[in-house]
């Protein structure tokens, strides 16, 4: 069974203008992972310097920018969010990066161009992930691959069980982006893995109460659209679980965070 892109909203990509000035506090690698988590993309693409590889929503930069220390090629980036792009800006000078403000839907790019396309926690905020693929599938070389990631965090994922009942959302399917295996929407539209998922494992502390402070301060994408009163439900079924179950929110915790990244050919026939 497909899934639904669960965050884009009537069939129109979701803009993170608005989560520009925290984007990285709440989505970012821990101090010291990035570039070992990073370096995952590299190890099947095996880029070389006279090579390219698009990012498609690039965000602040949290994959692009340390990647650029392991891949030596044209690096590019597209994105729906000014303020995000601004802040790629910011962190990397190089002429070797080249950003464009731009849909996934609608890659300003020539057929065949790339001879990889990165994707991280993206195709569930666009409009049509099936079109969106198409288009990665249009502008990867022949030889080229999708290079797609995802992280998981075991920690939060006690805490995320209880909002997600709360709201009425247990039934979801919760492997959009997999877990051990491929990743089914991929699998179904025709991509072809590699063979290794590459993983990167570390721990990180992180406290109760910061996951609480994101839904009450509307951080996650998921919680734009929300009703207040949709909202507040999920936020007091939250705080009742990390009352009962930590005597000290505030404190953090440790928990395992888990990046994965595998490879795809296109869907054969694809162009």
């Amino acid at each position: 069974m497909t899934l639904p892109p669960q965050g884009s909203i009537q069939g129109k990509s979701v803009s993170f203008d608005r989560a520009a000035e925290f984007y990285d506090q709440t989505r970012g690698f821990a101090p010291g992972h990035d570039l070992p988590a990073v370096s995952l993309f590299t190890r099947d693409g095996q880029l070389q310097p006279d090579q390219r590889a698009l990012e498609i929503g690039a965000g602040t930069g949290r994959i692009l920018a340390p990647l650029m220390h392991h891949f030596q090629g044209q690096m590019h980036g597209i994105d729906i969010s000014s303020g995000m792009l601004g802040r790629v800006s910011q962190k990397v000078n190089n002429p070797r990066l080249h950003l464009v403000l731009g849909d996934a839907l609608h890659l300003p790019y020539p057929d065949d161009y790339f001879d990889a396309v990165i994707g991280v926690h993206i195709f569930h905020l666009v409009g049509d992930y099936r079109r969106a693929l198409k288009e990665v599938a249009r502008v990867l070389k022949p030889s080229g691959l999708l290079m797609h990631g995802w992280g998981q965090r075991m920690f939060d994922s006690r805490l995320m069980g209880v909002w997600q009942h709360a709201i009425g959302e247990e039934n979801r399917p919760d492997n959009w982006y997999g877990h051990e295996d491929n990743v089914p929407f991929l699998l179904e539209e025709g991509w072809q893995p590699l063979p290794t998922l590459h993983t990167y494992t570390y721990h990180e502390d992180k406290a109760p109460k910061a996951f609480l402070d994101s839904l009450i301060h509307r951080h996650w994408s998921q919680t734009w659209t929300m009703t207040d009163e949709h909202l507040q439900k999920g936020i007091d079924a939250v705080r009742a679980y990390i009352t009962a179950n930590y005597t000290h929110p505030e404190v953090p915790q440790p928990f395992q965070q888990t990046f994965r990244v595998r490879a795809y050919h296109p869907p054969q026939g694809a162009r």
